[in-house]
């Protein structure tokens, strides 16, 4: 693995040495890395010492999972004193072992029936959580469902339903249309509670009286009604996490009450590895540099400017079926949003030293991104060489896995270079899939490397890549293949964000789509983000390439 891959990742025909650097050993007491007494003195733009940041950015990527789970669990034990001190039955608030226990053999034995080529726990490892977590999120989901859907209608508390999942009005949202002549309607968000919950209650009250077992689930119940509590509980809540402000030694507040870094990052342990530990340290060192360099040139926003920012930002999201965290988390691929918060002050600070781009910036920049803004694509073969588990997406817990991948892609080149046919070697060590499971018939599959005809976005998504890692590491290999590799030309080979690459381009295909930035809001909008984009990432290479020397 290498400290800052932007230095090592110019794309090259077959050769060229590089150079490592040694991964931080577990620390002890069980926090998952160690601090020189040098970078213990250190203190980033903000006063935040440097073992502090790197223990932060630990729990909020490696570790974001179960950060989320443990505001749950606090807003789970505010609503249960809650309603203790107003005088309600909170007695049956309580999760056993034994139904913990049996509602984990359930859900392990669906998933195994629907996935018999994955290993249950294997799985939940990859979604952020040790077995001990994953009994905790279990047992949260059935105290959510015993506070506001038990087995007992009587004891269905549906006033505050109402409040929950009633009509609202959306704010920000134009007025539903009236008859000709009337006031327009506020707009409204579904009415759930009369579509979804009171036929869930009287499903309850049925059982009820047949003497039959009660217990909310399914679909409505995993992606309707617990979502829509937890949504209410955190709008109810004082949650506040490091970008907020918080002194150094807290990582989360919630209704304020404090969890110590220290705590969060010892939790996490059996989940971090040599990568998510190299991973950390990057993402401190690019934001404390990038942070310097904007402060240094009077631009750096204020957290509370970006919070202002970003209440504007979500007003384009009130109609949308893709809420902000979500385009964030998964489309943009940011770990958790303390993360996204902190590069976002980045990005926001440097478009204000970008400036408003002048017309001739924008032409010259849909000329040279045009394959990608206006749809088009490209005919690729990749030979992909993991640094991950493709079936997990999990890194090893010790060792090094880069390096590992680099010498399986070594031997590959080696072989291309004597002349060993293309085809062959692909098959012979690639390690992409035919095909994940669960793909959709007819959406585009990895097929070992073959991608066939593929916009940009698709290219990167079959290599791991996203917004963040553009950040992380300065580099798209995604981007290298559908903008700059020439057809016919094996390149590689390079590292990425996940392991390691041999490439070439069969064929690009033209653009699609004309791009009409006078005419057209939306492709005005495209056009400029990513021009902001591709300005910001090239800044932050070069502040860290000056860092580097």
């Amino acid at each position: 693995m290498k400290t800052h891959l932007r230095t090592l990742l110019a794309a090259a025909l077959v050769g060229g040495a590089l150079l490592s650097s040694p991964l931080a050993a577990a620390a002890p007491q069980d926090l998952p890395i160690s601090i020189s007494a040098e970078e213990a003195a250190r203190k980033g733009p903000d006063g935040i010492p440097y073992g502090e940041d790197v223990l932060r950015a630990l729990v909020y990527t490696a570790g974001a999972q179960q950060v989320n789970q443990i505001v749950t669990s606090a807003l789970i034990e505010s609503e249960i004193e809650r309603r203790r001190e107003a005088g309600m039955p909170v007695d049956h608030c309580v999760a056993t072992p034994e139904e913990i226990d049996a509602r984990i053999a359930s859900l392990q034995e669906q998933f195994q029936k629907n996935n018999p080529q994955l290993d249950f726990w294997t799985t939940v490892e990859a979604m952020g959580n040790t077995r001990e977590s994953y009994r905790k999120e279990i047992e949260r989901m059935i105290l959510i469902d015993k506070l506001f859907f038990p087995a007992d209608p009587e004891r269905w508390p549906l006033d505050l339903l109402r409040e929950i999942f009633g009509p609202k009005e959306r704010p920000g949202a134009p007025p539903q249309q009236g008859q000709e002549g009337e006031e327009q309607a506020p707009a409204m968000t579904p009415d759930i509670m009369t579509q979804t919950v009171m036929p869930t209650y009287e499903e309850a009250k049925r059982a009820k009286e047949a003497g039959e077992k009660f217990e909310v689930g399914g679909f409505v119940a995993q992606y309707v009604l617990r979502p829509g509590v937890l949504q209410w509980l955190r709008q109810n809540a004082e949650i506040v996490e490091p970008f907020d402000g918080l002194p150094a030694g807290v990582a989360l507040r919630v209704n304020g009450r404090d969890f110590r870094t220290a705590d969060l990052a010892a939790g996490i342990a059996d989940l971090v590895g040599p990568v998510e530990r190299e991973r950390a340290r990057m993402l401190v060192d690019t934001i404390w540099a990038t942070e310097k360099a904007l402060a240094e040139k009077g631009v750096l926003l204020t957290p509370e400017q970006c919070r202002q920012r970003i209440a504007e930002e979500r007003k384009e999201y009130v109609n949308s079926p893709i809420s902000y965290e979500q385009m964030q988390l998964q489309f943009l691929g940011y770990p958790s949003m303390e993360v996204f918060h902190r590069i976002y002050r980045l990005r926001q600070s440097f478009k204000d030293l970008m400036g408003e781009p002048a017309a001739d910036e924008l032409q010259a920049h849909i000329e040279r991104r045009k394959s990608f803004l206006g749809q088009g694509k490209v005919d690729a073969e990749v030979i992909y060489f993991a640094a991950r588990d493709m079936k997990t997406g999990l890194y090893p817990k010790e060792g090094d896995p880069f390096a590992e991948a680099e010498k399986r892609a070594r031997q590959a080149a080696g072989e291309l270079a004597a002349g060993a046919d293309w085809a062959a070697v692909l098959l012979k060590y690639s390690d992409l899939p035919e095909a994940y499971p669960g793909t959709q018939p007819g959406m585009p599959t990895p097929n070992r490397g073959r991608f066939g005809a593929l916009p940009r976005n698709q290219v990167r998504d079959f290599l791991g890549e996203n917004d963040y890692f553009d950040f992380l590491y300065g580099v798209s290999v995604g981007d290298l293949i559908f903008f700059d590799a020439e057809p016919g030309t094996i390149y590689g080979p390079v590292m990425g964000p996940t392991g390691w690459c041999i490439y070439k381009v069969n064929r690009r295909l033209d653009p699609e789509v004309e791009i009409d930035i006078a005419n057209n809001p939306r492709h005005d909008y495209l056009v400029r983000d990513d021009l902001l984009n591709v300005r910001f990432f090239a800044f932050v290479d070069e502040v860290m390439k000056a860092l580097e020397g």
